[in-house]
């Protein structure tokens, strides 16, 4: 049976409340889009966005503006991303890449998936494009144990649901 995407799986969650850290809006100079992330996952901001680890330190993700200008130009922030999580131990097993496309609050949406291995053990790890307008958007990437997965999947899915593009 195929398995469907985290992001697209997470997205069908029912949202719970919890303490939000408000909104965050990339990129800095002419945001394009906001999103929220929990206040317990203390999110940073860097030079393109904002990263955060679940409380239990379990799931790491990264939201950060992206050029859509150009194939090269997504193709380049994707290979950054994953030089990234290899920099940090994250083993990313080629041969279980899954690809999906469909929607995310109204926005189209491209998601590749893995599976992995870090220093805890097998993970999941995932980097989606989101299409806020025709040349910008946000690189989502994602890193979970299995288990952090699950423990977190609502909060994840909260993530998701608060993409907003801004007007």
């Amino acid at each position: 049976m195929k398995k469907p995407s985290i992001w697209v799986g997470l997205a069908t969650f029912t949202l719970l409340a919890s303490a939000w850290a408000g909104d965050f809006k990339l990129p800095d100079q002419n945001p394009v889009a906001s999103f929220s992330i929990p206040a317990s996952w203390k999110p940073a901001e860097y030079e393109d966005g904002v990263e955060a680890l679940s409380d239990d330190e379990s799931v790491y993700i990264a939201v950060e503006a992206a050029d859509l200008s150009s194939t090269s130009a997504i193709e380049d922030a994707m290979k950054q991303s994953l030089s990234y999580l290899k920099k940090k131990g994250v083993e990313v097993n080629q041969s279980t890449a899954k690809q999906t496309q469909g929607k995310l609050n109204g926005m189209e949406a491209v998601d590749v998936s893995w599976r992995g291995k870090d220093s805890e053990g097998d993970c999941n790890v995932g980097l989606t494009v989101v299409v806020v307008n025709g040349k910008k958007g946000l690189l989502l990437t994602y890193w979970a144990s299995p288990d952090g997965e699950k423990k977190n999947a609502q909060e994840l899915a909260q993530i998701l649901h608060s993409i907003k593009p801004l007007d």
